[in-house]
């Protein structure tokens, strides 16, 4: 459960051109909405709480508004995908489950955030999240804290960061635990692709 929401909360990805000094919570959301589609790598690292090390992998990553896709190629292959309707995982045995999430009232209301991130809408994602957003040079970061009170079981806090050059890119996000552990995911070789292949929709509406 912890994981998929994690990965629901990371399809905030970003490409807007505009001026470092007119960075904003809202210009990014409304880049979003022009851009919707992010592919690319990512290296994750999750430390427990109580943990000395922390646990890595890598792979590749494909977000749009249709939902997103995660490949995890090493230390061991899975694969997870998350359409609005429901939530498909293939573990290293090659076993694949499918779970409906289309009547489940906290998936709904995080589809309706990244629905509203799509779509540009910021009083949306206030509704639910406290939203910090700040900015230096050509960096900048968001620190998204969640009101719900069924989130906030799973979720302290969201910290995404990037770089702005001629474009806004999302390249770290740091998801906070409510039990304190931390993931942190560095997203590599990100690509904007205009369109989707006819396999990779087919992916988000075949269960």
């Amino acid at each position: 459960m912890k994981k998929i929401i994690t990965l629901l909360f990371s399809i905030l990805l970003m490409n807007f051109t505009l001026s470092a000094q007119n960075l904003s919570f809202n210009a990014i959301c409304k880049s979003l909405a022009e851009n919707p589609n992010m592919k690319g790598d990512f290296s994750q690292e999750k430390l427990l709480k109580n943990a000395k090390r922390p646990m890595k992998s890598t792979g590749t990553f494909l977000f749009c508004p249709e939902g997103l896709m995660w490949k995890t190629e090493k230390p061991f292959p899975s694969n997870m995908i998350v359409s609005k309707k429901f939530i498909k995982q293939t573990n290293s045995k090659g076993e694949t489950s499918t779970t409906d999430i289309s009547n489940d009232l906290m998936f709904s209301n995080i589809s309706l955030m990244f629905t509203s991130i799509f779509n540009g809408n910021t009083e949306e994602i206030q509704k639910s999240f406290d939203v910090n957003f700040s900015s230096t040079g050509n960096s900048w970061k968001i620190v998204l804290t969640p009101k719900n009170e069924q989130i906030k079981t799973v979720v302290k806090t969201l910290e995404l960061s990037g770089i702005f050059e001629k474009i806004a890119i999302i390249q770290k996000m740091i998801m906070t635990e409510s039990t304190d552990s931390t993931t942190t995911y560095n997203l590599l070789n990100i690509k904007f692709p205009q369109e989707l292949s006819e396999n990779e929709i087919n992916t988000f509406s075949e269960k």
